[in-house]
């Protein structure tokens, strides 16, 4: 939908137990210099006052769309407000984050004929400090897009974003991916985006959350499974010119996996470790002949073929000495 020439942009925020933040997060998107908006606020089972803060800013703007629904993840949270947008672009704010007064105007100003525009981000941390996370300028095209996302050239999160809306018509996040969902959705917007543009302006604020947070834990479960996601996407592009990039990027989740693993509670050693070392040297001829990783991790793959309690050994000694 087009009003006086001014496409409309829906901003999905996905809403679950963030009180403390939601209001931060909803007036920085309600501001905004562009106001051609369409705000879709999910609210995905939240147990605290956020239904009713929702419920709140809807009553103050009328761009603001309202979506309750049983707790089902940030996924389920992000389809369903998918499947309710209108909007010509898409772009998502996660609730406990904010971002620029000039964030969706710059984007949709520098988009051009690209599907996708990624600007850079901070992490902003609750003692005040911040860390500016700068992204590369360039113009990326079909498989090359693809390719960047695949060698974390580009960033994998959604948000700090701007999508053409056609890109989502087939695609969906998948709900039974709990930590690296946005890789895999990213890696499929990719694959059919003609054109995307990277800007080294920071529009974007990453709230740092000690506690309740995927990232802030050393190794779950889900982190512990990211590994299917890069494996699920290198057997996809088997005999394809991305096949190479993926087993790179398969290949260094699969060592900072098992480094963690090595390194961390027992729990995680006996329910993982020979679960990854098998999923290594499954690729093994691949990975020893990749032109894209470096020495060690082929080294590495080669004392694994030999003896893993070798390698365990080696590892907890050079991390033990620094």
């Amino acid at each position: 939908m087009v009003i006086m020439n001014k496409p409309l942009v829906s901003v999905i925020v996905p809403v679950y137990k963030v009180e403390d933040y939601l209001d931060k997060c909803v007036k920085s998107i309600v501001t905004q210099t562009y106001e051609n908006l369409e705000i879709i606020l999910v609210d995905d089972g939240s147990p605290d006052n956020c239904p009713s803060m929702c419920d709140s800013w809807a009553q103050k703007d009328s761009r603001i769309k309202v979506i309750h629904k049983e707790n089902g993840g940030v996924s389920s949270a992000r389809n369903s407000a998918l499947d309710a947008a209108a909007g010509d672009y898409i772009c998502f704010v996660d609730s406990d984050d904010f971002i620029e007064p000039n964030a969706v105007g710059y984007m949709l100003e520098n988009i051009g004929d690209a599907d996708v525009i990624q600007c850079s981000f901070s992490y902003d941390c609750l003692d005040g400090r911040t860390e500016n996370c700068d992204i590369s300028e360039e113009e990326l095209y079909a498989d090359d897009a693809a390719r960047a996302l695949i060698t974390d050239r580009v960033r994998p999160e959604v948000w700090g974003k701007l999508y053409s809306a056609h890109l989502f018509s087939d695609i969906r996040f998948d709900g039974s991916k709990k930590y690296g969902e946005d890789l895999y959705i990213n890696y499929f917007l990719m694959k059919r985006a003609g054109k995307l543009i990277s800007r080294n302006v920071c529009l974007y604020h990453y709230t740092c959350r000690e506690s309740d947070s995927a990232t802030s834990h050393y190794m779950t479960d889900s982190r512990a499974g990211l590994y299917k996601i890069t494996g699920a996407m290198a057997e996809n592009e088997k005999g394809s010119p991305l096949y190479e990039a993926c087993v790179y990027r398969h290949t260094r989740i699969l060592f900072a996996t098992l480094s963690r693993i090595i390194l961390g509670e027992k729990e995680f050693y006996d329910k993982y470790f020979n679960v990854i070392v098998k999923e290594i040297l499954a690729y093994r001829r691949d990975i020893l002949k990749n032109k894209r990783l470096r020495l060690k991790f082929k080294i590495s793959v080669l004392m694994l073929s030999l003896s893993p309690e070798l390698f365990v050994k080696v590892n907890r000694k050079i991390r033990q000495h620094g």
